[in-house]
């Protein structure tokens, strides 16, 4: 039976290119950063701090070159959230056409979704509750979102892998998914870039990171939804 097209605009053959390149933004982060986050293990990602141009501390509280507007440095937290959603959207489209274990390939990226989830609601969206004019009822309705992420991915596994079903619900996962994304990166990422000042983006930077080495692949995360009100509520 023919699988169902997730929705793509992508070729079929899966690309050979690393799913985790930096996005196209204003300023695109250094691919060192981007291994930083996926590609590489513990040992390497403290190898790539040492190259370039300082550590990453210094890197991150950078200032844009010759007053550019709307730039951000590679290691602040709006710049590590929008590397990850191209990420997602690269690896949803991935999994048509995918050549190896499907169930490897769906437990990885949504472990991924998992952990950028519990990240944003320690350090995006209670700092934009206390410092952005609507911060707190778009942290609220981000969180929902994050729930609705949650119960779509594990519907997932309510189907045997490949089945129609499966299929089904992975399209319901993506889509879920995307509207958030899109979401975020109209309303919610220019809001926190606006009134966070880039000093304390790139330290919730180095908070992500962290966060990230320390629940690889989701490792003591519970999954569990989370409190809208508790999340806004307080810094993480």
């Amino acid at each position: 039976m023919a699988r169902p097209m997730l929705m793509t605009n992508m070729k079929k053959k899966q690309s050979t290119a690393s799913p985790f390149e930096a996005p196209c933004t204003t300023t695109r982060p250094g691919a060192e950063v981007v291994a930083m986050v996926h590609g590489l293990s513990r040992p390497a990602r403290q190898a790539a701090n040492g190259a370039g141009a300082g550590r990453p501390s210094d890197r991150a509280s950078e200032p844009c070159r010759n007053g550019q507007a709307g730039c951000m440095s590679d290691l602040e937290i709006t710049a590590l959230v929008l590397s990850e959603h191209e990420a997602f959207r690269r690896e949803f489209a991935g999994l048509e056409g995918h050549e190896g274990d499907l169930l490897q390939a769906w437990a990885a990226l949504a472990a991924r979704l998992e952990v950028h989830a519990v990240a944003e609601e320690r350090f995006f969206y209670p700092v934009l509750a206390q410092q952005a004019d609507d911060g707190v009822a778009e942290g609220e309705r981000a969180v929902h979102d994050h729930n609705a992420i949650r119960h779509a991915a594990a519907a997932v596994d309510e189907h045997e892998v490949g089945s129609p079903g499966w299929w089904d619900s992975v399209r319901q996962a993506q889509d879920v998914n995307a509207e958030h994304m899109a979401e975020e990166e109209r309303d919610f990422i220019p809001d926190f870039t606006a009134a966070v000042d880039a000093d304390e983006r790139g330290e919730l930077g180095l908070r992500w990171l962290q966060l990230h080495d320390e629940h690889e692949g989701g490792a003591g995360l519970s999954g569990e939804d989370a409190d809208p009100a508790e999340v806004v509520g307080g810094a993480g």
